[in-house]
């Protein structure tokens, strides 16, 4: 084959392509179609189209000489187009991709990029002719081939599905040429297309050693009638097509002729031809680089990291200032830890030691009943001097052992004497049977008169004590225990002067490691969720200097009902503090070593009872300590009381039913029963009651 006839097999299917695309971009004012022109004319386009052959290309996006521009397309309109594609097997079209790439040597006219015809072009009857076509008659060039051997064309009219019309004009035109349609163009109203469009004669059959026979392939598009408008040009490096086949052999797949009007299955065919699957599954586009897997197509990863050696101006010369500073900083730094860790270990050296200690009582209560070797039950009517409103009893029904616990739970002296008799014309003498551990007598008589609105005591109650059998000087008490719930309940744990060395109370002073109430979290006055320790020291009752020294914890989350709590003391002769549950946690925590209590208390020199002025004297001045009176042997008192007119629970607060200095304070407290016995106080005695799980002391050896 001569190099002319190479040339013209080169550049002829790029002719025909470029020439069919300018076909579609149809404008009555700038361009007539080669279908409505007449035979001279027809003549003369073609020898100027082959004429412009000649010229060197023009790039994409670039505009003509002539300045035309079609407004369905970024390339010019006068650009040659290609003729309409066939449509191979894919899989064949695309594995020859790279050799056909290597082999071309012409440019590209164009990206290939579907075209449209404009809106304001005419339909035409007549097909479109690419000029300087050849016959079909003649052997056809196989553009897969690297010898290009010619070979004949396997697809016909009839094979692809599609009409023959054998009074056809152009003879050398297989498929029919299509015309273009108002119906095919989007956005465009229906009508009846009545033209006729002549089918040239079948030409010979191109056996393409790619591809299969269409109706051989599963999903044949063969059925699928022409359409012009949907043809969808894909960027390739040689476009080359079989005469009179209408279709085109692209370097990624095939594009075919879609169902007439059926735009969405237009742009699903085209969806799927430009994307490809990688052996994995993966998708990718390939419309951009086509014949690429996905691991070419992904780009390499790029460290930012800069490489060699980084260029460091401030090492070249070292500033003097610069180490200073980092020096200050360090030894800053370090200096900070040492007097950091100096004042931690001189506060864990400066808190006292209470030294060595041996117990002297350890009950848990696990015999099951509450040991007379240890425990007195002190009985009295008298409320010890708060005015509290129970008679503590030796009744066993309130103080017992069930389970391993002491319970003192408060009852109605009603349930023993009666209701009638605790208001009017009952006496009670404790004296008379032998049962009251008091030596004074007003302390163990009472009497209930309606006119003079005394009653008897109407809540009995227990108080034991350790007078008898245990008592220490400097050392530890622990004692494990549970608030009762129920409104005017005050649990006390206390160690009280052994001898009264110093006098009567408060002289001799008073511990308080527990003071509570049973009233629930909604009582303003700290209720049972507050505990609360204090020391009583002082001359005389009035001059009691509790509040220099007390303290209280809260419980935020439980009450103390819920459960147990370990309420403890730590004394000697340099310190006193109460905790609950951990020594961290304090209540109240006093030093000996400043000064003495006199001293503290700033007590006046006289003071006035009644009418008579009293002169004050120190009663601690026998001790040579500060620690007076606190000096002394000291033993352990558990009770529950019932209310007070000592000022422990306020007037007006909480509903209060009694005013303290009200000479029926009692009575009234007994009236407003219904107020804290029926809907207070829980009918289920280990509730309302006063819970001991054990009791622990030690005294300094």
């Amino acid at each position: 084959m001569s190099s002319d006839n190479s040339n013209q097999d080169r550049v002829g299917p790029s002719q025909s392509h470029i020439q069919h695309q300018s076909s579609l971009n149809l404008n009555s004012d700038e361009y007539q179609s080669p279908r409505s022109q007449s035979g001279p004319t027809l003549a003369s386009n073609i020898n100027n189209d082959s004429d412009e052959l000649n010229q060197p290309p023009l790039p994409p996006h670039a505009f003509s000489p002539q300045g035309e521009y079609s407004p369905t397309s970024p390339h010019p309109s006068t650009m040659p187009r290609a003729p309409s594609p066939l449509v191979p097997d894919s899989s064949s079209s695309t594995s020859s991709n790279e050799d056909t790439r290597a082999d071309n040597s012409q440019p590209q006219f164009g990206l290939g990029v579907p075209q449209r015809p404009s809106l304001g072009s005419t339909p035409s009857t007549e097909p479109l002719v690419p000029p300087e076509e050849s016959p079909l008659s003649g052997p056809t060039v196989n553009p897969f081939s690297r010898n290009l051997q010619a070979e004949p064309s396997a697809y016909t009219p009839s094979s692809l599905g599609r009409p023959s019309t054998s009074g056809s004009t152009h003879s050398g035109l297989s498929p029919a040429a299509p015309k273009i349609r108002i119906n095919d163009m989007p956005n465009s109203p229906p009508s009846e297309d009545v033209s006729q469009v002549p089918t040239p004669s079948a030409p010979e059959p191109f056996n393409s050693p790619f591809s299969k026979p269409i109706s051989q392939k599963r999903g044949s598009l063969a059925s699928v009638p022409p359409s012009p408008t949907n043809v969808a040009f894909k960027r390739s490096s040689t476009p080359i097509s079989s005469a009179g086949t209408g279709a085109v052999h692209t370097a990624t797949g095939v594009e075919v002729n879609a169902t007439k009007g059926n735009i969405a299955a237009r742009r699903a065919l085209r969806m799927k031809q430009a994307q490809s699957t990688d052996s994995k599954g993966n998708r990718y586009s390939n419309y951009a680089a086509p014949n690429k897997n996905s691991a070419l197509n992904r780009k390499a990863f790029q460290s930012t990291r800069l490489k060699g050696e980084i260029y460091k101006p401030w090492l070249e010369q070292k500033d003097p200032a610069l180490r200073w500073a980092r020096w200050i900083t360090i030894v800053s730094i370090i200096l900070g830890f040492a007097i950091a860790g100096v004042i931690c270990y001189d506060g864990y050296a400066s808190v006292p030691k209470l030294g060595k200690v041996c117990s002297v009582l350890n009950d848990d209560f696990s015999s099951g009943t509450i040991d007379p070797n240890i425990w007195q039950r002190e009985v009295r009517l008298d409320g010890y001097g708060y005015g509290s409103f129970q008679w503590t009893t030796n009744d066993d029904e309130n103080a017992y052992v069930k389970d391993g616990t002491l319970y003192i739970v408060p009852t109605l002296t009603s349930d023993k004497i009666g209701n009638d008799a605790i208001t009017n014309g009952y006496t009670v003498n404790l004296t008379a049977d032998g049962s009251c551990t008091s030596n004074n007598v007003s302390q163990c008589v009472a009497v209930s008169n309606s006119s003079l609105l005394t009653v008897i005591n109407p809540v009995r109650s227990a108080r034991l004590i350790t007078k008898n059998t245990v008592n220490i000087k400097y050392g530890k008490v622990e004692v494990k225990a549970r608030f009762p719930a129920g409104d005017w309940l005050w649990p006390r744990i206390s160690l009280l002067p052994a001898n009264n060395t110093y006098g009567a109370y408060p002289r001799s002073g008073q511990i308080n490691i527990l003071n509570g109430k049973g009233n629930n979290a909604s009582y303003t006055q700290r209720g049972v969720d507050f505990a609360q320790s204090d020391l009583h020291w002082g001359p005389t009752v009035d001059l009691d200097r509790q509040y220099l020294t007390w303290g209280y914890r809260e419980q935020r989350r439980t009450y103390y009902s819920q459960k147990f709590h370990t309420f403890g003391l730590e004394w000697n002769d340099k310190f006193m503090w109460t905790y609950i549950d951990s020594r961290v946690a304090q209540v109240v925590s006093y030093r000996f070593n400043k000064e003495s209590f006199w001293t503290r208390g700033k007590f006046p020199a006289t003071y006035t009872n009644n009418t008579e002025v009293i002169k004050l004297t120190n009663p601690w001045l026998s001790s040579d300590e500060n620690v007076a009176p606190f000096d002394q042997p000291f033993y352990l008192m558990i009770d529950l009381a019932v209310g007070s007119q000592d000022g422990w629970f306020p007037d007006g607060e909480g509903g209060k039913p009694w005013i303290d200095q009200s000479g029926s304070a009692m009575s009234d407290f007994w009236l407003a029963k219904s107020r804290w016995w029926d809907s207070s106080w829980s009918s289920d005695p280990t509730v309302r009651g006063f819970a001991i799980d054990s009791v622990k002391m030690w005294n300094k050896c």
